[in-house]
């Protein structure tokens, strides 16, 4: 199935929209691609890339946090600004009835300091620190065993709704408290979905701060984010350094 590109709301300016097709569109192209594998009946496309597409995934929310989500006051803050976005304008209220579903600024500092910044500066590794969220000693990036169907992938890429056949959330841990984690696990296609929502409600909110009209049609994306920035609570918080688990040397 061809790539779809993203849809943008009613109202975009022509800067932006040149922005997504030239910038954002070739990057989630080539997720849609990663997300058709492994093809194990292909030697040599037995690697399902899913490292690789979390990693260009959150590229995409750095981007836009730097893009179209900052102002020039906030640059060079641009770790605020990535957890800020995704906190704001992912669609986290789509996972509230998940059990295990991490939320809001809490999955936005683990997205940030448990995957984005291993993966694009230590190959993966993730040292724990002052700042960093405990996220257990197994951390996982999972995709479907054998690549998606290109029915499941043009629903995602196609619904303004969170596929029913997503049973997990982006973000899952079996702890509300810190100290008590074992794992977290990001899962490739809810995050995919969501940096697409993301990216819509963003341009959406950015039309309607200079006084743009929302359309009907747009507006059920930008309210629903917004309101799982403001009342999302899930008790989860960052662990002080001084009681994280030692490990003997």
């Amino acid at each position: 199935m061809p790539f779809v590109p993203l849809v943008l709301p009613a109202g975009t300016t022509a800067d932006d929209e040149q922005l997504v097709r030239d910038r954002l569109d070739p990057l989630l192209a080539d997720v849609h691609a990663m997300l058709c594998l492994p093809r194990r009946d292909v030697e040599g496309l037995e690697a399902g890339c899913n490292l690789s597409a979390a990693l260009t995934l959150l590229d995409v929310v750095s981007g836009v946090s730097r893009w179209l989500y900052g102002t020039p006051t906030n640059f060079g803050k641009s770790g605020e600004s990535f957890k800020c976005l995704l906190a704001e304008f992912y669609p986290w209220s789509e996972e509230r009835h998940i059990a295990g579903a991490m939320l809001g600024m809490d999955a936005a500092e683990a997205l940030y300091q448990g995957f984005r910044n291993p993966l694009a500066h230590a190959l993966g590794h993730y040292a724990m620190g002052e700042k960093s969220p405990f996220l257990g000693v197994t951390i996982k990036v999972l995709k479907d065993e054998h690549g998606m169907r290109d029915d499941e992938l043009g629903r995602i890429e196609s619904s303004v709704s969170r596929s029913p056949s997503f049973v997990v959330p982006t973000l899952a841990t079996d702890s509300a408290t810190p100290i008590g984690r074992t794992y977290t696990k990001l899962t490739v296609k809810c995050l995919y979905w969501g940096v697409r929502r993301l990216v819509h409600d963003t341009l959406l909110a950015r039309h309607f701060e200079h006084g743009g009209f929302v359309h009907a049609g747009d507006a059920p994306g930008i309210i629903a984010s917004l309101a799982a920035s403001t009342t999302v609570s899930t008790a989860l918080d960052v662990l002080p350094l001084e009681t994280l688990p030692k490990t003997d040397k």
